[in-house]
């Protein structure tokens, strides 16, 4: 016998919801973000004498800049899979299925030719 539901009861499921998905996008953000800092920490600890603030902070900076331009390159990519979905694909003329390229003269789904036609 299914429970009804009440609004405090929505509104606590969707509270936890909310801050559910906010803790595994922070996650998805400091994990790489750690495993960075600390490669670089790394490396600055194997070719400088600094001590250990000035390389806990440029590690932290230069993963944190690293990051979002990796991100900004991701969005920038999406945008270029975006215009070209965007097209409309040109279909067979005889089974209607989409062709692989736009200028293509033979169908891979059904082998349907046309080369000849003009």
């Amino acid at each position: 016998m299914p429970t009804q539901s009440t609004p405090i009861k929505d509104f606590f499921v969707g509270l936890g919801l909310l801050i559910g998905g906010g803790v595994v996008v922070l996650l998805l953000w400091l994990i790489p973000l750690g495993v960075l800092a600390g490669l670089i920490y790394l490396g600055l600890s194997l070719f400088t004498d600094w001590s250990f603030i000035p390389k806990f902070v440029i590690s932290i900076l230069a993963s944190c800049i690293t990051l979002f331009v990796l991100g900004l390159l991701s969005d920038t990519y999406e945008l270029f899979g975006v215009r070209w979905l965007g097209k409309k694909p040109t279909p067979c003329p005889h089974c209607g299925k989409n062709l692989r390229t736009a200028l293509a003269k033979q169908c891979r789904h059904c082998g349907a030719d046309w080369h000849s036609e003009s």
